[in-house]
């Protein structure tokens, strides 16, 4: 599946990277390269929206995003975990491909200012609050100290980008 920039068109992971690679080497800035997915069920679907948002701290950015249907998943906390699941997925085909960017490119994203977060639509104060304990945890055992989990009101790619995106 493709996704869809306003700025960019319809891109690949790899188109993407690659975008995000140049604006990269453009800059010498704080970056935050954020991966959120957000659902919302409508009546016998429950539409996704997976987002890579690239953010210049200080200074805005350029997200993509895709949305695909699946059959209804009508208990919260499992469809708070299928959201991490998809963002935890999307997370590991952008740091591969980050990857591949060093052998094409002598690009090292480990060198630059980059924050490799993951975005969750989750709260300590609302109904999703079950799900919170549970993503996090699965997000540390992917990634170790690589990526930081962030929630409400701190995950913009997903409580906002992809939120708009799924209604």
């Amino acid at each position: 599946m493709k996704f869809k920039s306003n700025t960019y068109g319809s891109c690949n992971v790899n188109q993407i990277v690659n975008l995000i690679v140049n604006k990269i080497e453009e800059s010498n800035t704080d970056w935050v390269l954020a991966i959120g997915t957000d659902s919302q069920n409508k009546r016998n679907t429950t539409k996704f929206c997976e987002v890579i948002l690239l953010h210049e701290v200080g200074k805005g950015g350029i997200f993509f995003y895709r949305t695909h249907f699946e059959d209804k998943i009508d208990v919260l906390q499992n469809r708070m975990l299928e959201e991490a699941r998809y963002s935890i997925e999307l997370a590991k085909e952008v740091i591969e491909a980050l990857d591949s960017q060093y052998f094409e490119r002598e690009f090292d994203f480990t060198e630059h200012n980059i924050k490799l977060e993951i975005h969750c639509d989750l709260g300590v104060n609302g109904k999703s609050k079950v799900a919170v304990k549970s993503a996090i945890g699965w997000i540390a055992a992917e990634f170790g100290g690589l990526v930081t989990t962030r929630i409400k009101p701190d995950s913009p790619a997903a409580s906002h980008i992809a939120d708009i995106h799924t209604k």
